[in-house]
């Protein structure tokens, strides 16, 4: 089976045609592939410091969200003193229980 790679497509240009299109294409790319990453970095790195200093300089909130900000912050808290009772007895226990003098266990690998 042998298979003819310069065919002529319909057009009447050759498959070598295209061959010497894409290696003109590679030579302007190796030429210009360094100078287009610098701008391309630059123009990312000015990007960058433009969003920055807005986020920075100019992220003033609105009076009307200053105020929805305020009223959802006074909702969170709700002080249950029941259980805050139930907290502080505990720990008043533990310390009771720390207080005591020490008494040791009997050891229950010994043999008495």
């Amino acid at each position: 089976m042998k298979f003819n790679i310069f065919k002529k497509d319909p057009k009447g240009s050759s498959v070598k045609d295209m061959k010497h299109f894409i290696s003109l294409m590679g030579q302007a790319w190796q030429k210009t592939h360094t100078l287009l990453f610098f701008v391309f970095f630059i123009a990312l790195v000015v990007l960058g410091g433009y969003l920055w200093q807005k986020s920075l300089y100019k992220g003033a909130w609105s009076d009307q969200r200053k105020q929805e900000y305020l009223n959802s912050q006074g909702k969170g808290v709700v002080f249950k003193e029941d259980d805050f009772k139930k907290v502080t007895a505990d720990i008043q226990a533990r310390q009771e229980e720390n207080a005591r003098p020490y008494q040791p266990l009997k050891d229950i690998f010994k043999s008495y």
